[in-house]
């Protein structure tokens, strides 16, 4: 299968998905449509993250959604989220949502792979070669770090704003585990970056 028709499944898959949550009216208490129809809440962000997410999407947060190009409203102080043809009534633009993505990494692709193909052509010695090659590890390890710090960042603002909401204190377990996480992303940057260095 072409790897754009299967990501533009998985992705169509996905906001299906999370169309279906958002839109059943027994889930509203938690999770629901904003007053426009354009966004959706997230009022009771442990309990989804524990009951809704693992029953419809096999998720325990809301990490991946940003690959999907849903955003977080900034201006609520509410768990909010939007994504441009995510529209209440209207599943029939979700399929715009996967065209959209495939057409967006492709796009990137092609800019990464021109740039990386224009570095290389550059090269006179292998050991120019090899240079390059290390600064391109390092740029996509630099990147994920980025990304996952992003992740880790999104999820600690989950965690804030249920103990605001509760006005009680966090497991502690769970503040715990939560660290191992960091530890390890922490890790596995140092561990890429230790690769890239030999």
């Amino acid at each position: 299968m072409d790897p754009g028709v299967l990501e533009r499944k998985i992705c169509v898959e996905f906001v299906t998905k999370v169309y279906k949550m958002v839109d059943e009216p027994s889930t509203d208490s938690i999770i629901s449509w904003g007053p426009n129809g354009e966004t959706f809440i997230v009022s009771k962000p442990l309990e989804c993250c524990r009951d809704l997410l693992p029953k419809y999407l096999g998720l325990s947060n809301f990490i991946l959604f940003q690959n999907y190009g849903f955003k977080k409203v900034v201006e609520s102080r509410q768990l909010e989220y939007a994504c441009e043809d995510f529209v209440k009534d209207q599943p029939e633009r979700l399929e715009k949502i996967g065209k959209r993505q495939v057409e967006k990494h492709n796009a990137d692709c092609d800019k990464l792979h021109e740039a990386r193909m224009k570095q290389m052509r550059s090269c006179k010695t292998v050991q120019e070669w090899e240079l390059v090659r290390k600064r391109s590890l390092k740029e996509m390890l630099s990147k994920l770090d980025e990304k996952y710090s992003k992740d880790v960042e999104r999820f600690m603002q989950t965690v804030a704003y249920e103990r605001e909401w509760r006005r009680e204190a966090f497991p502690k377990e769970l503040e715990d585990r939560l660290q191992l996480v960091l530890d390890s992303l922490k890790d596995l940057t140092n561990s890429t970056n230790d690769l890239v260095q030999f």
